[in-house]
């Protein structure tokens, strides 16, 4: 394995850890709030222990599928940069942070699209509002600016 391999699986996995962290907490102070629409009140103390547990419980399956939604993302950015640049002439870097960064939230709507009709369930319940739904694809954004970022030569 050669080192610019080591340092895109660096980027690759630092990049959805941020992800998943970020999406786990923004989801679980989602649903927090909700049940605080519902005139139940919610301590600091609960908002912790509930975000902790959130994080834990998410991990292996939320965090797997961020993983490879991301991998699957980037790596599309990548081979769709490197083609343009080549055959169409286009100078377009294939270690853009920006479009990494794009890449990111694309694949968090792709995730979204297709965990309902793969699932038949919202898993996140937070996409289930607008503002949860743009807070998640927000968090897929800032994955792929680390990707971007932490990946390049």
């Amino acid at each position: 394995m050669t080192y610019i391999h080591k340092k895109t699986l660096f980027a690759l996995f630092t990049a959805a850890f941020v992800s998943f962290s970020i999406a786990s907490v923004l989801h679980t102070q989602f649903v927090l709030y909700r049940l605080t629409a519902l005139n139940i009140n919610i301590s600091l103390n609960t908002r912790i222990n509930a975000t902790a547990q959130d994080w834990l419980g998410l991990l292996p399956g939320y965090g797997a599928i961020i993983l490879l939604g991301l991998a699957v993302g980037f790596m599309c950015v990548y081979f769709a940069a490197k083609a343009m640049s080549k055959y169409l002439s286009l100078r377009i870097s294939a270690h853009s942070t920006a479009l990494y960064g794009f890449a990111g939230v694309c694949s968090f709507i792709a995730m979204f699209a297709l965990m309902q009709p793969i699932l038949n369930i919202t898993l996140i319940a937070s996409v289930r509002s607008e503002l949860g739904y743009l807070a998640q694809c927000v968090a897929g954004g800032i994955g792929g600016i680390i990707f971007g970022r932490l990946s390049k030569p």
